[in-house]
């Protein structure tokens, strides 16, 4: 069986949506986007504290297991699946999240086959070299640069930047191998040739 790692929030799951929703019930008024960078706070114009208080709010079970899937999520998967392929999620959250996530995907990916890798209340990107070299995958999607670049430095044949517009402020991948796509349905295409 071949596999592939896909990452969630952004990929699969609607984080923004959900974070914002989160948003304006914390601050009982509407946020609007301002920006396109990574940063959730900056790209909505929060203050430190507002920014703050919607994570906190964030920080528990509830939030993380209400996370929306994107309209193309299923497609995806079962396209990769009649493919042959075997799909692994990576998450870049704190491993007790595991049970909110495996709710969140509502049956897409099996439990046994999800990593949580974050730490904590701990902002950024989270390093997926461990899961990816335990996974050893054929290829791995993924939006956020460092990430793609991690997979692509552990040798991974297929590592696809999902470049979604959201990281106006993080360098794009280093590495001179990785495909960049600007949609997740983009990502059967990469794998036509080598499914066989």
């Amino acid at each position: 069986m071949r596999d592939v790692i896909l990452d969630l929030d952004g990929v699969l799951l609607d984080f923004e949506s959900a974070w914002v929703k989160q948003a304006v019930l914390v601050l009982e008024r509407p946020v609007a986007r301002i920006s396109n960078v990574h940063e959730m706070g900056v790209r909505y114009g929060l203050t430190d504290e507002e920014k703050s208080r919607v994570w906190d709010a964030c920080d528990n079970g509830e939030f993380w297991s209400d996370i929306p899937l994107l309209p193309h999520a299923r497609e995806l998967v079962d396209g990769l699946e009649d493919m042959g392929f075997r799909v692994f999620g990576v998450t870049a959250v704190h491993p007790e999240l595991l049970d909110a996530r495996v709710s969140s995907l509502d049956g897409l990916i099996p439990s046994g086959r999800l990593v949580c890798v974050g730490a904590p209340k701990v902002a950024g990107a989270a390093d997926k070299t461990d899961a990816i070299h335990r996974i050893r995958p054929l290829a791995f999607l993924d939006d956020h640069p460092a990430h793609v670049d991690q997979a692509a430095n552990a040798g991974v044949p297929i590592s696809v930047w999902l470049d979604n517009g959201c990281y106006a402020d993080v360098p794009p991948p280093e590495h001179i191998d990785v495909a960049v796509i600007n949609h997740p349905m983009d990502f059967l295409e990469n794998l036509r040739s080598v499914a066989g």
